[in-house]
């Protein structure tokens, strides 16, 4: 990585935990904790008061809230570089811009990345409340 110009990463998994120790030793932190939801799709897309489009390429007000979020060119090139199936979501709730997020799909699995809620409607329940089961 350090020849390619880049920042050494590691993805650390569960019971990886000497791994984790020998990076936390030499001051490796956490950049982007991952956890997975399992949900049927038709479940998202029915909340009340909640309307999801789909769109490729994102719209501007997804990129303005990626850009807030901290999600800027580099990551949002990555998307655009992907070959399987993809789009963009955006969550409306009572017609204002919610969150955002990014859906590759490939062999039948979905992967989500860049989920991002606006700052002034995160801890309003709604994850808690359609919080799907976690894998």
């Amino acid at each position: 990585m350090r020849d390619m110009g880049q920042h050494p990463l590691f993805m650390i998994r569960e019971g990886d935990t000497a791994l984790d120790g020998w990076l936390d030793a030499r001051a490796y932190g956490i950049v982007d904790p991952t956890v997975i939801y399992v949900v049927p799709s038709a479940e998202i897309a029915a909340r009340p008061g909640e309307t999801v489009i789909t769109t490729w390429p994102p719209l501007a007000i997804q990129v303005d809230i990626w850009r807030a979020a901290g999600i800027g060119p580099t990551r949002l090139a990555v998307m655009h570089r992907v070959t399987v199936a993809r789009t963009s979501l955006l969550c409306r709730h009572r017609q204002t811009p919610a969150a955002t997020a990014f859906v590759a799909e490939s062999g039948g699995i979905a992967m989500l990345h860049a989920l991002e809620v606006t700052p002034a409607l995160r801890n309003h329940g709604a994850g808690e409340k359609h919080r799907p089961e976690h894998v």
